[in-house]
């Protein structure tokens, strides 16, 4: 009977310890993704062109409880030097304290992804683009 006791709390360690393995090694998959992605973004936006946008409809969330920034879902109608105005979205994370200065009928200075115009970055040291 101790054996089997033995062993089982054994088996239970090693599944502990099995999970523990896969979280981490899940969570360090995911950061890495998530570097790529942002890498990525960075080399995007250094190639992005100068636009201008008025902000139609803007809605915002916290993140998290005690957060600085909120999520905002944004549409736009967006400009760009010699080009016809066209709507899209996009999400951005902002600084709360920068909120007001995002609302509906607002002009606001963007950048404007060169391969693909649908993708608005931010032009503001207070917002991070998200996705469109």
């Amino acid at each position: 009977m101790g054996i089997l006791i033995i062993g089982l709390i054994m088996f239970i360690i090693i599944c502990v310890f099995v999970m523990i393995f896969i979280l981490v090694h899940k969570n360090a998959r995911r950061s890495e993704y998530l570097y790529q992605i942002n890498q990525e973004n960075i080399k995007r936006q250094e190639h992005a062109v100068w636009g201008g946008a008025t902000v139609i409809n803007v809605s915002a969330g916290i993140v998290g409880e005690g957060s600085t920034k909120a999520r905002v879902n944004l549409t736009f109608e967006v400009t760009q030097q010699g080009g016809l105005p066209y709507r899209t979205s996009a999400t951005w994370l902002v600084d709360i304290s920068a909120l007001g200065f995002i609302q509906q009928g607002q002009q606001i200075s963007v950048k404007i992804d060169a391969e693909n115009p649908k993708i608005i970055y931010p032009n503001s040291p207070g917002a991070i683009y998200v996705h469109s």
